[in-house]
């Protein structure tokens, strides 16, 4: 193939980089946490030279060095990966995430050309959205066996606002709101049903009562021990980035590098929960969409989120009807289906697999076209030796 595909993860990363290569064409600027390289070997048709004079004829934003203690041998090409594709039609950065979740005592899902939806029941009177809350029993339920009924394949089900400002409820009374809740869900359905919550004693309660899956937004960090609770009972994980609880964290949104600080902190809750006896396979990542971020650190995120594959686990976003897309459009809550459905076909593009929303319905229609479009590619006929071929011909 003659070249390998690597991620400069951090700053470490890239200091290793400028310490072994120098800079023959590009800006040494470009060389950043989230940069996607390919080390190429003086065995391809390629060379520093051509690429240089295509970056150049085309206005890329390639970087591309040179092994400083060699004449001849591999280089470095760094851009993002749709750039790479420019020179290597079978670049693939998909294939550095690990696309299989492991639930216990079901199948595994695989969910690199799959997107499934995730329903949200709130059991709360209080949350930013009005038709997603079910602040009864009956009224939860029923409003879970409508997104069942559209398609859903999660139901989430949260006893606590998280809106930006919201204040905290005890966990005695989140544990009455979402347990009556999900028992009856699980009488009533065997697909996969998540609790929306950072208490590790409204966890163990859900857990006990039939859920499969705990989706803290704290990345298992408000509750010492939540990593323990969710290790114990061997039960899928999704890990969320905020930068505080919800009543300050919109406060807290000043960051030297957005990108790599929300990738670090997840890397370090998915290790707290690997330390703690849970298999990677279990947990999905979210990096937290409207929680301590600014509204352009949110469309940073969706244009970007390749680079979370690098914490090779599938990734979950929500976007559903939230404050940012009224930012930019100037929609109230009611009316931001059309900014939902728009930014979770670009989350899905950019990698995103599992999508959490208030409209069942629309995201499932996102979802199979979306997977349509994942799944159609070059025919069959199409080899990797032509894609070489074609690369080559085009410089």
């Amino acid at each position: 193939m003659g070249y390998r595909l690597f991620f400069l993860r951090d700053e470490r990363d890239v200091e290793v980089v400028k310490e072994l290569f120098s800079v023959l064409s590009g800006c040494v600027d470009n060389l950043v946490p989230g940069t996607w390289c390919v080390l190429v070997s003086e065995n391809s048709k390629l060379t520093p030279e051509k690429i240089s004079a295509f970056a150049m004829r085309d206005m890329c934003g390639f970087t591309v060095m040179q092994r400083k203690e060699e004449s001849r041998g591999w280089f470095l090409l760094t851009g993002c990966s749709h750039m790479m594709k420019k020179f290597f039609d079978d670049i693939d950065v998909s294939n550095c995430c690990e696309w299989v979740w492991e639930l216990k005592e079901r199948e595994p899902i695989d969910l690199r050309t799959r997107v499934m939806v995730m329903g949200v029941v709130n059991v709360t009177p209080d949350s930013f959205y009005r038709e997603s809350r079910g602040p009864t029993f009956s009224e939860a339920i029923k409003l879970a066996e409508k997104h069942i009924r559209e398609g859903a394949d999660i139901i989430d089900v949260g006893g606590e606002s998280t809106r930006p400002g919201a204040k905290p409820v005890s966990a005695r009374e989140e544990i009455k709101r979402v347990v009556p809740v999900i028992k009856e869900l699980r009488q009533l359905w065997d697909g996969i049903i998540s609790v929306d919550t950072y208490k590790a004693e409204v966890a163990r309660a859900a857990l006990d009562a039939g859920a499969d899956v705990v989706n803290d937004i704290s990345g298992m960090r408000f509750d010492e021990e939540m990593a323990e609770v969710v290790a114990s009972y061997d039960a899928g994980a999704v890990v969320m980035h905020t930068s505080g609880r919800p009543e300050v964290m919109q406060q807290r949104t000043d960051y030297k590098n957005m990108l790599e600080t929300v990738f670090g902190y997840i890397h370090e809750s998915i290790d707290r929960l690997v330390s703690s006896g849970l298999q990677r396979t279990r947990i999905i990542v979210d990096p937290g969409i409207g929680f301590g971020k600014k509204p352009e650190h949110n469309l940073i995120i969706l244009k970007h989120l390749e680079y979370f594959w690098a914490l090779k686990r599938p990734i979950l976003i929500g976007v559903s009807r939230k404050s940012f897309i009224g930012h930019f459009s100037g929609a109230a809550p009611e009316e931001r289906l059309p900014g939902t459905i728009a930014t979770s076909a670009v989350a899905v593009l950019h990698g995103a697999r599992i999508l959490r929303v208030h409209d069942v319905s629309e995201a499932v229609q996102i979802a199979r076209i979306m997977e349509a479009m994942l799944k159609a590619g070059l025919p069959e006929s199409y080899s990797s030796e032509d894609r070489g071929n074609v690369a080559s011909q085009r410089i």
